[in-house]
């Protein structure tokens, strides 16, 4: 995401038009920020405690949080390189206190939000669980969405963007090509009870880079 960033190669991604873009996150030091952070919700001319109810005070990391300025669009983006790293999550320890039930028990709601949101009628585990990278994405999404328009920004899309072949993996088993994303997503969005129909309807892309290009 950084190289994307630095070497202006926008124009890979063919989601996001081709205006100014201010960066949230990564920012200029190449650290990524939390959607809920006070400053980003600022930036984002949302309510100060829009999340509070939604989410726990710590939030998910994001690859990506951009600005159009033009056209005032949001982009939420979460990256990957390769298949593996699409992994579980948002399991309760054992020992977990009781603020962390909470945090827990709150997640949990939003994300079965969601799977009302989409009337999918699978394990919820699924969504709790065992896609949970990108199902809390989705919920942060399609939340920050009803708040839409803002004096800030107007539209949404959030990208799911993948680096295939990524040549800075040096174990081949961390290399992945577009038809083995393409062929994980396909069980994904099955196993979630998704279609990229259902998903693009509502601003939500799944796209393949080819991750040489970005180095040309």
């Amino acid at each position: 995401m950084r190289e994307l960033k630095e070497k202006k190669n926008l124009h890979l991604l063919t989601d996001i038009s081709q205006e100014s873009i201010k960066w949230l996150s990564p920012d200029e030091n190449g650290k990524e920020h939390q959607l809920n952070s006070l400053k980003t919700i600022k930036e984002l001319g949302l309510p100060k405690d829009y999340f509070i109810n939604f989410w726990p005070q710590r939030g998910a990391q994001w690859d990506g949080i951009a600005i159009a300025e033009e056209s005032e669009t949001l982009y939420m983006i979460e990256a990957k390189s390769y298949c593996g790293e699409i992994s579980k999550g948002n399991l309760l320890k054992n020992d977990a206190n009781e603020q962390q039930k909470k945090n827990h028990n709150m997640k949990c709601d939003s994300l079965r939000n969601v799977m009302s949101f989409f009337k999918t009628d699978v394990d919820e585990k699924i969504w709790l669980y065992k896609y949970y990278q990108i199902s809390n994405r989705i919920a942060f999404y399609l939340h920050t969405k009803k708040a839409l328009p803002t004096d800030k920004i107007k539209n949404s899309k959030l990208l799911f963007i993948n680096f295939c072949d990524d040549p800075d993996w040096k174990c081949e088993n961390k290399h992945s090509s577009k038809e083995q994303f393409e062929k994980k997503y396909n069980k994904i969005l099955n196993e979630m009870g998704l279609t990229y129909e259902q998903l693009e309807k509502n601003g939500i892309f799944i796209r393949f880079i080819d991750s040489n290009q970005i180095k040309k």
